[in-house]
């Protein structure tokens, strides 16, 4: 079955292969922040996209709006 549906997309001009997402977003991340992620990766669920996403957000130079804190200190 698995053959059929391969040669069959093949026809169509599709590929199928495996896609290893846990490679992609470090790719374009310096060797600290990789090693923030490798040295992260044991002790937490959350995913590399994520963790590349949250390292991204930090070093965004820019102006910090924290809207939650106004409520909490209320």
């Amino acid at each position: 079955m698995k053959k059929l549906l391969k040669k069959t997309l093949r026809k169509l001009g599709y590929e199928v292969f495996w896609y290893n997402s846990e490679l992609d977003p470090i790719s374009d991340l310096t060797a600290p922040e990789r090693q923030i992620i490798a040295t992260a990766k044991p002790f937490t669920k959350t995913s590399v996209e994520r963790m590349a996403s949250l390292i991204n957000i930090v070093n965004f130079p820019g102006p910090w709006l924290n809207a939650g804190s106004g409520a909490a200190a209320a």
